[in-house]
């Protein structure tokens, strides 16, 4: 329910940072001043870095000086080792771009610029994260299964009747998802608009009483204002748009969005937990860290299924401002109230989605594709579709993935912690670790 980090600006920056979120790779450009830089760059990262102030311009040497860069480049090549290739994942004209540069014992993100103007020199320079190398897929469950809190992470292979599984830890352990529940409700909206119930262009009025929290941006919007279901669709999964989630559970119908769950993932029954299934809106208020907040919290749980959707319709009635925050001191009800798949099911999601988005339904698997998630190499994919979802105590991370010898994945990683806030980078590390290693 609450997104995802975004990526800082591009700016006139040099620090460790938390691992971006990808967009959509650009095509190659022609070898180039950036492209000289870059080489530049791959040199400077060794054991004792000689720094050619003549290639910074004077702004990036002021914020940075030479000194400053040296020791950094030097901890970047303590953890990585040396640099050996570099892959392109995003060129934003002639003088931006983002990379992942792969070293002998890691990689990490990099986001260069350079002066339009002779001599072009180094504008902006930003270095994330380094990520180790993983020698085997056995190795990343180890360093999953050592993770504090509980896991659910399986890599699938698809294309058969179901899901190969490749590498699993706890592949059937429920977890909570956060936001990840939303590729149910985009599987309601593909089925609608496969079997012409709907269309992409139908559209309906933003309206005040779905107005949830961020993340996302309609919850800014006039209310009123016509929006798509494309539009909405792809706010819900791209940006994890709280507002546009709601909508949609609205239009589609809760119910409806229920039988969802068991229908795409393969299962007999739903998990009692997902019933009623909750709108983001909801969650907020029933996770409120305010006295009425527990108020509610206890009447809900104590509540049978019944009583629990009177209770909602009750909620719908709340101003916005009823809902004050959740704690920072620990995880809400996370075991208990939430949206709950394991890692297998998501998986199954993803290939049932990948199936049924044809025709005209096809925007249902391309606005997937919007956000990466990670850094991804676009040599080494023909399609990369994810959704992930947060909130205190919770992480998950799920892909749909076609590699460039027409094989089709699906990768879910869950991550819950009831008694504490989740340490999410070293997921995150993980995760792109993996990539990498199916990347080679």
């Amino acid at each position: 329910m609450i997104s995802l980090p975004k990526p800082r600006p591009f700016g006139l920056a040099l620090s460790v940072a938390a691992l971006a979120l990808a967009a959509l790779a650009a095509p190659a450009l022609a070898r180039g001043p950036l492209d000289e830089r870059l080489a530049a760059i791959k040199a400077m990262i060794v054991a004792k870095p000689k720094i050619d102030a003549t290639l910074f311009s004077p702004a990036l040497l002021a914020a940075v000086p030479p000194a400053k860069m040296k020791r950094f480049l030097t901890g970047v090549f303590a953890k990585a080792g040396r640099a050996v290739s570099i892959a392109t994942l995003e060129r934003r004209g002639a003088h931006r771009g983002r990379f992942r540069v792969f070293g002998s014992k890691g990689s990490f993100p990099l986001r260069l610029g350079v002066e339009p103007r002779p001599p072009h020199r180094i504008s902006a320079l930003w270095i994330g994260n380094v990520v180790g190398n993983l020698r085997s897929l056995g190795e990343l469950v180890k360093r999953l299964r050592a993770l504090p809190g509980a896991v659910s992470f399986a890599l699938c292979e698809l294309g058969g009747k179901t899901p190969r599984l490749r590498a699993q830890l706890g592949a059937h352990r429920r977890l909570a998802i956060g936001s990840t529940f939303k590729l149910y409700l985009l599987g309601a909206l593909v089925d609608d608009i496969a079997r012409g119930r709907r269309r992409w262009a139908d559209t309906v009025r933003l309206p005040k009483a779905q107005r949830s929290y961020p993340s996302g941006v309609l919850h800014r919007w006039p209310t009123g204002m016509p929006l798509s279901l494309a539009t909405l669709a792809t706010q819900m999964i791209s940006i994890s748009d709280n507002t546009a989630t709601d909508v949609l559970l609205h239009l589609l119908g809760r119910e409806r969005v229920e039988a969802m769950l068991p229908a795409m993932s393969a299962l007999a029954r739903n998990d009692a937990r997902n019933v009623p299934l909750l709108s983001t809106r909801e969650m907020f208020l029933l996770k409120d860290d305010s006295a009425a907040g527990r108020r509610r919290r206890a009447a809900y749980l104590k509540a049978s299924v019944a009583a629990k959707r009177r209770q909602l319709a009750r909620l719908a009635k709340l101003p916005r401002r009823a809902f004050r925050g959740l704690s920072r001191a620990k995880p809400t009800a996370i075991d208990r109230i939430e949206w709950f798949a394991s890692a297998k099911e998501l998986c199954r999601a993803m290939d049932w989605i990948r199936h049924h988005a044809r025709g005209k339904a096809t925007l249902g698997r391309r606005l997937l594709a919007v956000n990466h998630g990670l850094a991804f190499r676009r040599d080494r994919w023909r399609f990369i579709g994810y959704k992930g979802g947060a909130e205190p105590g919770v992480l998950n991370l799920t892909w749909l993935l076609q590699d460039h010898k027409q094989r089709w994945w699906a990768l879910s990683a869950g991550f819950n912690d009831a008694n504490k806030p989740l340490r999410e980078k070293k997921l995150f590390a993980l995760m792109q670790s993996l990539v990498v290693l199916l990347e080679r």
